[in-house]
């Protein structure tokens, strides 16, 4: 399987499998019965829940004060993971999951943050995530860009250097520490899409240590 590779800067790479799964309808009917739950963010020491839903497997991730602990494998992610581990060749001990409902739920310009592994903090090495449902766009913005601009695919896009990829159903993304680094690395988003755009969108992000 060859994928489609995105150069955002010099060794900085993002590879997209757009078939990576084989019958992603079917994958999505059973990724909608995951154990979703409401994620609740603290802004200005106040918690609210906001429109996207998430459920975590495996490593404990301890992304901000208010998260979820991790629940035990479910068939899908399980199986997803062991399908990972068989075509890299490394494990994959860590996925959290997000179901974005409708056009409106979207997750910000952020690194994926690192985890406790044997009790030392460490980054994520390789971050992998799969798309299942309706199509969004991950915009990718270099280090330190302007990102005091709307939420929105338009608002992302319009930042100088932003680099905007297509998840379609199915598909896997998949990139390494390189990329990801805080302080030095490029941010992802999926930002909001146009009203009626699109559907239900359901990611699976595994990572590496």
């Amino acid at each position: 399987m060859i994928p489609t590779i995105y150069e955002l800067s010099e060794g900085v790479e993002v590879h997209l499998y757009p078939d990576w799964i084989e019958n992603p309808e079917a994958a999505f009917r059973e990724a909608e019965k995951l154990s979703w739950g409401p994620e609740v963010v603290t802004m200005y020491a106040k918690p609210s829940v906001i429109r996207r839903r998430t459920v975590d497997y495996g490593l404990g991730y301890t992304y901000n004060a208010t998260a979820k602990p991790s629940v035990d494998w479910e068939p899908l992610p399980r199986k997803l993971q062991h399908k990972l581990e068989a075509q890299f060749g490394i494990d994959w001990p860590q996925c959290a999951c997000n179901e974005y409902v409708d056009e409106d739920a979207y997750i910000g310009c952020h690194h994926d943050k690192d985890t406790v592994v044997d009790g030392e903090k460490r980054e994520p090495l390789y971050i992998a995530s799969i798309s299942l449902g309706a199509m969004r766009r991950m915009v990718l913005t270099p280090p330190g860009a302007n990102l005091k601009v709307s939420m929105t695919v338009t608002g992302l896009m319009g930042v100088p250097g932003a680099v905007g990829i297509d998840l379609p159903s199915g598909s896997l993304l998949l990139f390494s520490n390189a990329t990801n680094r805080t302080v030095t690395g490029w941010k992802h988003a999926v930002p909001k899409a146009r009203k009626g755009e699109v559907g239900k969108r359901i990611s699976l992000t595994y990572r590496h240590f």
